[in-house]
């Protein structure tokens, strides 16, 4: 299992702070106005320029701060350098800034509640993306009460919601989460309309809602209009469009879509390294997302080649002991590991750990590398020394993650399979059936991932001697695979070589031939080794 990124599609965080807020606190006239310099910085931010936002917005600081008396509306100069800085991912600048912003704010209270409702909005998004659930939820509420205190029913009202509705979703309140971005939407569409950004970021969070109670068309279909409304309202290479771009990919990789999903990932890649440069990390992130749907998809040529543009990159830019060098190491494992390339991949898993174990110990990354090493040696027949390294892949993701965490089942069910090899069926069945269930409650019935649970859950029940039970999971996962990703993948090789023994093993040779030929043929195309049947009695 390689190191992914995220496959539960989280709406991202809106800011509570645009044109319709700057106007509470007035305008001067003169050039050398601080707030003339804000105003050019919030017109880069609407742009997506937030380099030199940040820019401008440092400036009017440093002005609004040296006039006499000082400027009041640095607070709202704060919040949005703030919301810059949190928008990068710079959280321990931007949690300052935001307090700041409120502080200020607060002085100004009668007169302009919506300033100091921004900066405990802003603020609440920056507890929010560290997992500080509690205090994002206390910031956020206070947020909507003073706006709704004000008698406000406008734009920032509806985001508030929407901020709220996200909170929500990521506390798995699925149908609270609902509830806010419900009331978001719809004060939206009596405000801006249907074809507004601010329409889109909402479709986006209940695209994600849809997806979390298995209403996959209804996903698709909103997180398809939020693209159209952002394409034509702020362009294709705006920061928002491109996150489009990748909410629709994760969706359609989810979902088992992988030629959609490469089409939407090589879209945001083109206009990522137009817009970011090519050794940008959010680029080589994407890249590295593209490299596995390209993999899914059976395209090896290609996910080796953007596996290792990657790895160089990172190489270049972050020096080889770095978290991301690492990651980039465990994903071209993984590429040879599907290859069945073992001693390969085992090479770079090693170098990946080696490095975490210095600077990411304890990380999901490093839980995620182990897992992989581990899979390696079930599928080299070491289960021994599998069993500890997934058990302390697992007890890791276990500690930093939720119970249904999907990694976790991945880790679940390399263990099942290991403990399967030794033997010890009862923990095997335990192990695979606990990843069975997360993975379908997560990804859905018809997941690859889900198929290769029911196999091996159908080998474990043919060296039980329960081959009626092995055939129905054979069978199935079988399906579940030729309609996710066609009858010419080669993920279909270790299904259908266990079902052929099972065919050999009751006696019925010319069904067993059969699959034979369509193993050999899967593993000639896409170059994998080649297997004497005749002395296979149990396949890996």
């Amino acid at each position: 299992m390689i190191r992914r990124f995220p496959l539960r599609l989280v709406p991202s965080a809106v800011p509570l702070l645009l044109c319709t807020l700057i106007y509470t606190a007035g305008g001067h006239a003169a050039d050398a106005d601080p707030w003339n310099v804000y105003i050019v910085g919030l017109k880069y931010f609407q742009q997506g320029r937030y380099a030199e936002a940040e820019e401008r917005y440092i400036h009017a600081i440093k002005m609004a701060e040296n006039v006499s008396p000082p400027d009041s509306r640095r607070a709202l100069m704060y919040t949005s350098l703030g919301e810059i800085y949190r928008l990068q991912g710079k959280f321990e600048k931007a949690e300052p800034l935001l307090k700041q912003g409120i502080a200020v704010g607060e002085k100004e209270l009668a007169a302009a509640p919506n300033i100091a409702a921004a900066g405990f909005n802003n603020l609440g998004l920056v507890y929010q993306q560290t997992g500080r659930y509690d205090e994002a939820e206390r910031a956020l509420r206070r947020a909507l009460a003073l706006l709704e205190q004000g008698g406000s029913k406008d734009i920032l009202l509806a985001r508030a919601l929407h901020n709220l509705g996200q909170l929500y979703f990521l506390e798995n309140k699925i149908e609270v989460a609902e509830e806010f971005y419900v009331r978001a939407m719809k004060l939206k569409e009596e405000l801006v309309g249907l074809d507004d950004p601010n329409i889109a970021m909402t479709l986006k969070g209940l695209a994600a809602v849809a997806a979390a109670k298995k209403n996959y068309a209804n996903a698709e279909i909103f997180y398809q209009k939020a693209l159209a409304i952002r394409e034509k309202a702020l362009g294709a290479e705006h920061p928002e469009t491109d996150e489009s771009l990748h909410d629709l990919a994760a969706f359609y990789r989810q979902r088992g879509r992988y030629a959609d999903s490469r089409m939407y990932y090589s879209r945001s890649v083109n206009v990522e390294m137009k817009r970011l440069g090519a050794d940008d990390p959010k680029l080589l992130a994407t890249i590295g997302n593209l490299a596995l749907v390209c993999q899914d998809a059976g395209d090896w040529e290609n996910a080796e080649r953007l596996y290792k543009l990657v790895l160089a990159a990172r190489e270049r830019t972050v020096g080889p002991n770095h978290p991301s060098t690492a990651t980039a190491l465990n994903n071209l494992g993984y590429f040879y590991y599907g290859r069945k390339h073992y001693e390969v991949a085992e090479s770079y898993y090693q170098r990946a750990l080696k490095i975490q174990e210095g600077t990411s110990a304890g990380t999901a990354d490093a839980a995620l590398t182990l897992s992989n090493l581990g899979a390696l040696y079930v599928s080299r027949g070491e289960y021994a020394r599998a069993v500890p390294v997934l058990q302390q892949s697992l007890a890791v993701l276990r500690k930093i993650r939720s119970p249904g965490d999907i990694d976790a089942a991945a880790v679940l069910n390399n263990l099942g399979t290991a403990y399967r090899g030794l033997r010890n069926f009862a923990e095997a069945e335990k192990s695979l059936r606990q990843s069975l269930t997360v993975r379908e409650k997560e990804l859905g019935r018809d997941h690859p991932d889900v198929a290769t649970c029911l196999t091996n859950l159908g080998e474990l029940y043919q060296e039980e001697g329960k081959p009626r039970e092995a055939e129905t999971l054979y069978l199935e996962a079988i399906q579940i695979l030729e309609k996710a990703v066609g009858k010419e993948h080669p993920v279909l090789v270790d299904p259908l070589e266990n079902y052929f023994t099972l065919l050999r093993e009751t006696g019925r040779e010319a069904e067993a031939e059969s699959l034979k030929l369509r193993a050999e043929a899967l593993r000639r195309k896409y170059g994998l080794p080649v297997v004497d049947y005749d002395s296979v009695k149990k396949p890996r």
